[in-house]
Formats: C-alpha cells, sequence, structure tokens
C-alpha cells in the first residue's frame, strides 16, 4: 500500500474540522432565521388584532391586514386574496375585500354559494382546504385562467362561521405547518372584526326600523348603551336639545346632564338627585341644550338586550311650555295680580311649614305684622286697586334704589315702570334660543402708545333687535343677562365668533382679546376653553381674556383651578375695568393678569382729576403689571399718559370699534393710522 505524503493525516483532520464548525454555524443561521421568521409573524398577528380594536372603517381596516400579510418575505403567497363574510339568513359568502383579483374573478365569485369551488367548501366544512394547482374542484373557470394554487381559511368566531380567507400561491407550492399555522392566526384575528362588523350591520338595520317609527315625532328617543356612550339619537332629539345625530352619537350620556345630576349611574335605576318621580317610571328633571342653557324635560325609561348588549332607551318630552304654564297658575294662585307681591295664600302656606320646623327643631317662631299709616283710608277712599297700585309703584321705587347702590332712597315715577317692562322684555328676548342670530361681534385696537402698532384687539358684542326698538347698549343688556344667567350662553357665543372672525389677525401676529363673565370662571367653562384652543389651532398668547376686578375677586377662591387651566394653555388674562372694585393687593396678586386696564370712566373725568391716577399708576408699576388705559378721546389725554409712561392705550381718539372688513386693511398696514396726531414719541 502506498504510504500517504507527510501531513496528509493533519489536513483531513483539518477539513473535517472546518465541516463540523460549518454545519454548527448553518444550523445556528438557521435557528436565528426561523426565530426572526416566529417574532416577525407574532407581530403581525398582534398588529392584526390591535387594528381590529381601532376605530377604522372595514374596508380600510382590510386592506391593511393584506399589507401585513404580503409584507413577510418568506411567506410563499402571491400578492392577491380576498376576504369573504357570511350573508346573514343565506348559505352563502360575500366579497368584503379583494387584492389584485382579476375583473372575471371579481365578478364571478362577488358572490359564492356554500359547496360552489374552495372557498364555499372551506365555509361549508369548516375547515381549511389547500390546493397548488387548478384541478376538479374549482368550480369558477374561465379561458385563459393561469395556473395556481390556493389558500381558503374558514374566520369563525367561538364555533360561529363570519367568513374566508383566500390567499394565492403558485403552482406547485408546498404549504409547510408554519405557513399554515402562521394563517391560522391571521384567519382567527381577523374574526373578531368581522363579528363587530355583522352586529354594526344589524344594528343599523334597526336604527333604521326605529327612525322611521320616531321621525314623526315630537318626543326624543334616545338609546344608551351599557358604557354610558349614546347609540341612537332621533330627529325629535336633536329638534329638543339641539345636537345633531353625528356630533351626539357615541358621546358619553353626562354630555347632557347638568352637574348638579351627575350621580346618575345608567346601570343602576335612574332616579337622580334632583329628578322629580311623577309616577308611572315617569320622571322630571333639566337637560343641557347644545348651546349650554337647561330644558326641563319629562322622561320614561327601561332597559334592554340586543345581541347580548343591554341599552338603557329613553323617551323625552320638552316641557318648557308646561313649566311655564304651571307657573302661571301657582303664581295667580299665591302672588297679588296688581302688585306682583305675595298674597295670603303664600303667606299662611310658607307660616304652616316654618311652623311645623319650629315644633321639630323646639324652637321658637316669630310673626311680625307691619302696616302703612293710615292707608286703610286710601283703600277705603279710593277702592284696593289704586291702595294696590301704590304698593306696587313703592315696590317699583324700592327696587330702583337698590339698583342705583343701596343707602339711598327713590322717589316712583312713571319712567321706573316702563325700565321695569323694558327689562323684563330684554330679559325674555335672551331667553330665546335664537337670540344670537341678531347678534354680532365688533373690534376695536388696544395699542403701543409710543409707535401706534396694535397690541391686540377688543371684540365686543353688539345686538340689535326690532321688537326692542333696534339697537341695544351693552350697558343695558349685559347686566340683565349676568343676573339672569343668559350670560353663558351669549359667552359661548362671544368667544367662538371672536375666534371665527379674527383669524386674519391672529395669522399676522394680533391677538384678540376677549370679555367673559365671572360667573363663566369654573370648571364647567374649561372644556369650551380646550375645545376652542383645538378647534381654532391657538398658539402662545394669541387669545386674551378680560376679567372685570370686582367680579374676579369676588370668585377668587372657586377660581384657582381654572386660572391654572388658562395658564396651562397659554392664554393671557387681562383685568378689565380696574379702579371699581377696590381690591386688596393680595387679592391683585393671587389674580395671575400681567396686564391691568383702567376704567374708562377715570379719562372722562376732568383733567384735574386726573392726578388722582397717578398713585395707581405707581402701584401698578410697582406690582409689575401692564397698564392699559380706556377711554382715551383727546390729545390732552395723550399728553398726560405720556409724561407717566404708559405704555398700551384704548378709545375712540385712535378707532371705534369696527367690523372686521372695515379694520383689517388698516390694521395691514403694519402702523395705525387713525384719528390722532399727536402724542408721539
Amino acid at each position: 500500500m502506498e504510504q500517504l505524503p507527510p501531513g496528509t493525516f493533519l489536513v483531513i483532520l483539518g477539513l473535517l474540522g472546518v465541516y463540523v464548525i460549518t454545519r454548527n454555524l448553518f444550523s445556528q443561521i438557521l435557528k436565528k432565521d426561523a426565530l426572526d421568521r416566529f417574532i416577525r409573524e407574532k407581530n403581525i398577528v398582534i398588529k392584526t388584532l390591535q387594528l381590529s380594536v381601532e376605530s377604522l372603517p372595514l374596508k380600510a381596516y382590510l386592506d391593511q391586514v393584506f399589507d401585513l400579510i404580503f409584507s413577510i418575505p418568506e411567506l410563499q403567497v402571491e400578492p392577491r386574496g380576498a376576504i369573504f363574510e357570511v350573508i346573514p339568513g343565506k348559505r352563502a359568502l360575500r366579497m368584503l375585500a379583494e387584492r389584485n383579483l382579476s375583473d372575471p374573478i371579481r365578478k364571478e365569485c362577488a358572490e359564492v354559494r356554500f359547496g360552489h369551488c374552495l372557498c364555499g367548501k372551506a365555509a361549508e366544512q369548516q375547515t381549511m382546504v389547500f390546493k397548488n394547482h387548478v384541478d376538479e374542484d374549482h368550480d369558477t373557470n374561465y379561458e385563459g385562467m393561469p395556473d395556481h394554487g390556493h389558500y381558503c381559511l374558514p374566520i369563525s368566531y367561538k364555533g360561529e362561521l363570519q367568513g374566508v380567507l383566500v390567499l394565492y400561491t403558485a403552482p406547485n407550492h408546498f404549504h409547510s405547518f408554519d405557513e399554515t399555522e402562521f394563517l391560522r392566526h391571521i384567519a382567527a384575528s381577523l374574526a373578531g372584526a368581522l363579528k363587530r362588523h355583522r352586529l354594526a350591520k344589524k344594528l343599523s338595520a334597526q336604527d333604521l326600523h326605529m327612525e322611521k317609527m320616531t321621525q314623526s315625532s315630537h318626543d326624543a328617543f334616545i338609546a344608551i348603551g351599557a358604557e354610558g356612550s349614546i347609540a341612537f339619537w332621533n330627529l325629535g332629539a336633536e329638534r329638543i336639545l339641539g345636537f345633531k345625530r353625528d356630533e351626539i352619537i357615541g358621546q358619553h350620556y353626562t354630555t347632557l346632564i347638568p352637574d348638579r345630576y351627575l350621580s346618575l349611574q345608567v346601570d343602576k335605576q335612574i332616579s337622580p338627585e334632583g329628578a322629580r318621580f311623577i309616577g308611572d317610571n315617569t320622571y322630571e328633571m333639566f337637560i343641557k341644550h347644545r348651546e349650554g342653557f337647561e330644558i326641563p324635560i319629562s322622561f320614561t325609561f327601561w332597559s334592554s338586550e340586543v345581541n347580548e348588549q343591554r341599552f338603557y332607551s329613553i323617551i323625552a318630552r320638552d316641557i318648557s311650555f308646561k313649566r311655564q304654564v304651571d307657573e302661571q297658575i301657582w303664581r295667580s294662585a299665591n302672588f297679588d295680580s296688581v302688585t306682583k307681591l305675595p298674597n295670603r295664600n303664600l303667606f299662611f302656606d310658607r307660616l304652616r311649614h316654618e311652623i311645623g320646623v319650629a315644633k321639630r327643631s323646639k324652637k321658637l317662631l316669630a310673626v311680625m305684622y307691619c302696616d302703612l299709616d293710615k292707608f286703610k283710608r286710601v283703600n277705603d277712599t279710593f277702592g284696593h286697586p289704586v291702595g294696590d297700585t301704590l304698593i306696587k309703584h313703592a315696590d317699583q321705587a324700592l327696587y330702583r334704589a337698590k339698583e342705583a347702590g343701596r343707602n339711598r332712597y327713590e322717589f316712583y315715577n312713571h319712567d321706573l315702570e316702563k325700565q321695569q317692562q323694558r327689562v323684563v322684555a330684554i330679559e325674555q328676548a335672551l331667553g330665546k334660543p335664537d337670540v344670537t342670530d341678531n347678534m354680532s361681534v365688533v373690534f376695536q385696537p388696544i395699542l403701543h402708545r409710543k409707535n401706534k402698532k396694535i397690541f391686540a384687539v377688543e371684540a365686543l358684542l353688539r345686538w340689535s333687535d326690532e321688537n326692542l326698538g333696534g339697537s341695544i347698549s351693552p350697558n343695558e343688556f349685559i347686566p340683565i343677562a349676568e343676573q339672569s344667567g343668559a350670560i353663558l350662553k351669549l359667552g359661548k357665543f362671544v368667544l367662538k365668533k371672536a375666534l371665527s372672525e379674527s383669524i386674519p389677525l391672529r395669522e399676522i401676529g394680533i391677538p384678540v382679546s376677549v370679555n367673559i363673565s365671572a360667573s363663566q370662571i369654573n370648571s364647567d367653562f374649561l372644556p369650551t376653553l380646550r375645545q376652542v384652543t383645538a378647534d381654532y389651532e391657538l398658539g402662545p398668547n394669541q387669545l386674551i381674556l378680560e376679567l372685570t376686578e370686582s367680579r374676579a375677586v369676588e370668585n377668587l377662591a372657586s377660581s384657582s383651578e381654572v386660572f391654572s387651566t388658562i395658564e396651562e394653555l397659554s392664554i393671557e388674562i387681562l383685568l378689565d375695568d380696574f379702579g371699581t372694585g377696590y381690591s386688596a393687593l393680595s387679592s391683585l396678586s393671587e389674580i395671575p393678569a400681567k396686564v391691568i386696564k383702567l376704567d374708562k370712566a377715570f379719562m372722562l373725568k376732568s383733567q384735574e382729576q386726573w392726578v388722582e391716577l397717578i398713585p395707581m399708576f405707581e402701584m401698578l408699576k410697582g406690582l409689575g403689571k401692564r397698564i392699559v388705559v380706556e377711554g382715551v378721546e383727546t390729545e390732552q389725554a395723550m399728553v398726560f399718559l405720556k409724561e407717566h409712561s404708559i405704555e398700551y392705550v384704548q378709545g375712540f381718539l385712535f378707532s371705534p370699534p369696527r367690523d372686521i372688513s372695515e379694520l383689517l386693511p388698516q390694521i395691514k398696514k403694519g402702523k395705525w393710522v387713525g384719528n390722532s396726531t399727536g402724542g408721539t414719541e
């Protein structure tokens, strides 16, 4: 035997070592590739499940599922396929979505009966059907159809067939265990989405049926899901509460509930605090209109289950007119028709109540009797109607004395009665739902005193009503709106109207200043602020809120949360009408207002009295406040303000309040051109 050359044995050992190492390395690479593929496929399944619970339209969801399936490079399927749903009440499938199917297939397979072709067989047998070429089981054929393979996977939810997933493969494709398991998981993840789609279609059909039943009704028909979201809303509900169906469906029912009723829980028997039970499962309470004011309603409710989901159904009726009639009947029975003062019936009713309270609490009760000297002689001589009229006139004079500041007296005259009648007329007009249709917003600039450039524009509300004699002064209707509560509705209107019309100003860097009532400074105002900040895409310091000094200080304790939110939203606060409220310095420092606007009454005084402003100027400057002086109407006023280095001015000397279309052209010049010719530096 021929001897091997020296070193040959070592070479052989070396080659064996390389083989072993290479084999192990290749094995590890295969394991890593398999692991990577497993992770990718798992993530695809998770993503499919995540998408199924998002509020996507079904077509968009299915398109994304196709994208995910075809994104896996190891999956040996062609980028073609379809997803079918089971047609309710029919043993057939309907194509919901497809990807890259030929026109003949798209047409022929739009609807497939159970047992027909591969997808129909998968539906009938509720098991996966795989073919790697076109054979006799392919019932759907057309001339020139290329050979191909198929995966047809049933989509089932808790054993109930929902549809079929169809994917194409190349001819003679080998389907591995891993590939088949992955596709089964994809089909399972589709089941929940198709189930919800079928339920939604069923509910939509029920909604349509209910809509037809309730369309002509003036009552509100509302359905609330167990989780509290509004699921049904008819035209009667739109008419009564102002919300359109597309903006209220899906909202939580507490959108409609005043704060004092928020103890209401829909998953319990509805009996909210403040709702009055009047029998036959009927209640009365107040509910919020879209514009913020409250409407009295009577309502009945019951619960039911639809497709294993609990719903609470409510039928509500607007009882505003009934309440007015009841109020009139009650007032007629308890108040004098002439003087409008409480009569004997109401007196004895209150007396009986107080006697009961005194007995239960074991306390004494005093009754005081007042009389007018010799008033009986008036009644006996001229009759009770004349006496009643005198009492009424005295009451009007008393009201006027209180309104004018108390600690004073007033004589009755006919003007007082006319004023009272006008107050009532304005209050009634402010209570109408469409009152803002006759309102508009005008703008007056606030200027830098030195260069007359715009610091901000103040939005001011204007109202004209032919039934009230045309234009009504804000000084007349704003206090009435404050007292009646209508200011909340007006405040929202002004805020949204001012932000809508001032968009061109904000685009060139000029903020808008809006007056708000102290009654708006509460937690209910915060959602409105957040909404307008988002709706109008407000940047930092593009909105200024003006608060009157006295009202802001009165509500200081309850306003800290609102002030904090205002600062978080980068909205600036301006303290208005300063100098009339006699605020303590400690209170002033607690209000996050960097800008203080003096009450315009100061500048309307004589020039000799302007010196009263100097200590106020020094105090505010010492506190680091910027000062706006309102009511500047003369050049002499500008000279005085220049001497004391006042930063901002506002008044008719520069511009009256104007419509935005008149104001904008001058503002765009970059430097204000107004009536002032002097006082500059």
